[in-house]
């Protein structure tokens, strides 16, 4: 994963995306259901088509809130109503923004 983020740092999106495959392929092997949601939600922030976005994003925040992380929720639900506004997804746009609203208000912001 400390490649993916290097290769992200310095521009290398093709690099990041091909090293966080490698991330996902040995949790997998070992289990790690956090970095697993850690890998996809910086494969949602390299990719450039809005479907694509959008599933990683999702599954994302499915591994976040099965894990009970609050942060690493609102990080992804934050990305993934961004997705959804610019696509003119009105009613997913209204859903996650309550969504998102509700775990500010858990995590005290």
């Amino acid at each position: 994963m400390g490649l993916a983020l290097l290769a992200r740092d310095h521009g290398e999106k093709q690099s990041a995306i091909r090293e966080s495959e490698h991330t996902l392929s040995y949790c997998r092997q070992i289990g790690a259901p956090r970095l697993t949601a850690h890998a996809i939600l910086l494969q949602a922030e390299l990719v450039q088509q809005s479907t694509a976005k959008q599933e990683k994003l999702e599954r994302a925040v499915a591994i976040y809130s099965a894990l009970g992380d609050k942060n690493g929720q609102k990080k992804a639900l934050s990305l993934l109503l961004k997705v959804a506004e610019s696509g003119g997804l009105k009613e997913l746009s209204e859903q996650l923004r309550l969504r998102l609203s509700d775990l500010e208000d858990k995590l005290g912001e």
